[in-house]
């Protein structure tokens, strides 16, 4: 996202960014503000594997980035991980609205406007095909409102 330190941003914005355009930065500014440091949140995340049975999991990082020198790969239980994760989509399904955002415009009446696009995941042609939709969808419910 490019966050300048001096910016804020609704929650809301920061998780759109993240999980369509992988945004470490916004990441690590959720993890500064729940926990204080970057740190402090990665210990955070290791006691809830604990919790949840992760045992051989080790959490390094904030944002998943591979780890660096000297320190060992962090996920090692990808079964439960996984067992983790289905359970939590299912007591928080909401997080599906993040997660299948393929494209989302933020900052938008700023000097420094984004757009986050998950472009990779399609081909030319299908990335046509969805702005097509969603620009109609657009229309039609502009015109619905009229």
């Amino acid at each position: 996202m490019y966050l300048d330190p001096r910016e804020t941003f609704p929650l809301e914005e920061m998780l759109y960014a993240m999980m369509i355009q992988s945004a470490n930065d916004a990441a690590v500014a959720l993890a500064e503000h729940v926990a204080g440091t970057k740190e402090s949140f990665v210990e955070l995340m290791n006691t809830r594997a604990q919790q949840i049975g992760m045992k051989d999991t080790r959490f390094t990082s904030v944002h998943g980035l591979p780890p660096s020198a000297g320190q060992r790969p962090g996920c090692f239980d990808r079964p439960r991980y996984g067992s983790a994760r289905t359970r939590t989509v299912q007591t928080y399904p909401e997080i599906f609205a993040y997660t299948s955002a393929v494209y989302r415009q933020l900052r938008a009446n700023t000097p420094r406007p984004l757009t986050c696009a998950r472009t990779t995941l399609f081909s030319k042609s299908a990335w046509r095909a969805a702005t097509d939709s969603r620009r109609a969808i657009r229309q039609a419910l502009a015109g619905r409102s009229s």
